[in-house]
């Protein structure tokens, strides 16, 4: 018979956090890790493999204080690794999102050195936002699609052609335009970011307001801008575009 032994540890984490089996935001604290091991038989060097990993995390509202949740290894890894990324500036409006009712899809980016042995970042969402607004179609009557970038004119073409309504938010205002023109051609109605300024935009003297750790802010509470895509879907019923 194999030998398992348990190994506890306790992990903090500074801010908010997911774990894809679970389905709900945790917040910052420390948490209880219970990795159990247990020994390869046939190896020449002794070694352990793991085969379940726990951890306890406070329960649902309405529930007992606390639970304990099977995850793999592999989950803690990726929480681990966002929780070591620098604090980014949009981090409070993911959070404020997730507190209050919206489904926020993240990533971890990815990082590498170039030619010339500069660091950088790459990562973007385009390929889930496309498979999520396809799988989307068939539920909702109009789409609204936060972004200027040219590529997603076939998306917006496809959806189109399956009789929902698609309203692009970018902006012609800066220099260069954020919005690609066959984009802006492309969808039902185009609304530059100008126009929301003086209902969603804030002063940048209004930043300091913001926590610094991360922490949900209340609903009303002033938000932090960023310039992502993303798309919001709605059941209502909307006018006919028009035909300028």
């Amino acid at each position: 018979m194999t030998a398992v032994r348990s190994r506890c540890e306790t992990v903090v984490f500074k801010y908010p956090f997911r774990i894809a089996s679970i389905e709900r935001l945790l917040p910052a604290g420390s948490y209880e890790v219970i990795t159990d091991e247990e020994l390869i038989e046939g190896s020449l060097i002794p070694s352990l493999r793991c085969v379940a990993t726990r951890m306890i995390v406070p329960a649902p509202p309405r529930s007992p204080a606390v639970e304990m949740v099977v995850i793999s290894s592999t989950e803690l890894s990726i929480a681990a690794v966002i929780e070591d990324q620098e604090y980014s500036s949009i981090r409070p409006l993911v959070d404020w999102l997730d507190y209050n009712g919206y489904t926020v899809v993240t990533k971890p980016t990815k990082e590498f050195v170039d030619a010339g042995g500069r660091r950088k970042v790459k990562g973007n969402m385009d390929i889930e936002l496309a498979v999520h607004a396809m799988e989307l179609t068939g539920h909702i009557d109009e789409m609204i699609l936060f972004s200027g970038d040219g590529d997603f004119r076939s998306l917006v073409e496809a959806v189109q052609r399956r009789g929902v309504r698609v309203t692009v938010v970018s902006t012609m205002a800066s220099r260069p335009p954020m919005i690609a023109d066959v984009l802006r051609r492309q969808a039902d109605v185009f609304t530059d970011l100008a126009e929301l300024q003086s209902t969603v935009g804030r002063d940048p003297s209004e930043r300091g307001d913001v926590r610094q750790n991360g922490a949900p802010m209340r609903r009303g509470a002033s938000r932090p801008g960023g310039a992502e895509d993303s798309i919001v879907s709605t059941r209502e019923p909307s006018e006919k575009p028009s035909d300028d």
